[in-house]
């Protein structure tokens, strides 16, 4: 498929942003202003898109066990993942050459090329991991107050949570993880091991959280976003 709009002149290695979602929506940008859509080849719901430089690729992952890859941003493979399992966040360990993806019933995906995947069952069943961190270890968080480190990325021991809540994001910035989740839930940790809750001043559930301009930038639900230099 080529790229709407009279794209496909441009290079992948110019596009700036990439956005997924419903019905297998894959939505690139230039300039963050101007959205081209793309076909991705699936109608289910894709969590998240990225690019893995390593690889000179593009990642993206969804419902129903879903892998898509891409070389250029514009055409999108189906990869075999043999899971059904909803997949999410997804984290690059460049050391070990090794990709994980987050998934439902407890299962992380891993691999070291893009195209090949192994299913671990990371912990419960009962289990929704929906984010996952690296940052000389893996964190994987999920429902059930789960936070869950790997060093290798292959065992997996389960941490002691400040909080009972579903945890809906993790990241790894300005020397600490960083994970938010339900009812305005922040939790955060300089070494991997004990997470220590913040006060978020809010009762919304919060979704993701990420780094810029100095700043960590959450985002919640009813139009919440937080900021904080030094969380």
């Amino acid at each position: 498929s080529g790229c709407n709009g009279g794209g496909t002149s441009s290079s992948a290695s110019s596009i700036q942003f990439l956005a997924a979602g419903e019905s297998g929506t894959i939505l690139i940008s230039y300039d963050g202003i101007n959205w081209l859509s793309e076909s991705s080849g699936t109608t289910n719901q894709l969590n998240a898109v990225g690019y893995i430089k390593p690889w000179n690729k593009f990642l993206a992952t969804g419902q129903n066990g879903t892998i898509l890859s891409s070389v250029d941003g514009f055409n999108w493979v189906t990869e075999s993942s043999n899971t059904r399992a909803g997949l999410y966040d997804f984290t690059y360990n460049a050391a070990a050459n090794k990709l994980l993806i987050a998934g439902t019933n407890g299962i992380v995906m891993t691999s070291g090329d893009g195209v090949n995947w192994e299913s671990q069952l990371a912990t419960s069943n009962s289990v929704n991991l929906y984010s996952i961190a690296y940052n000389n270890g893996f964190i994987a968080v999920g429902t059930k107050s789960t936070i869950l480190t790997s060093n290798n990325g292959s065992t997996w021991t389960s941490l002691q949570s400040p909080l009972q809540v579903f945890y809906s994001s993790v990241q790894y910035q300005q020397n600490k993880f960083i994970t938010v989740g339900t009812g305005g839930a922040i939790a955060t940790s300089t070494d991997g091991v004990l997470f220590e809750r913040q006060i978020s001043g809010t009762t919304a559930d919060l979704h993701d959280v990420i780094y810029g301009n100095s700043q960590n930038i959450i985002i919640g639900a009813h139009g919440v976003i937080l900021s904080s230099a030094d969380m």
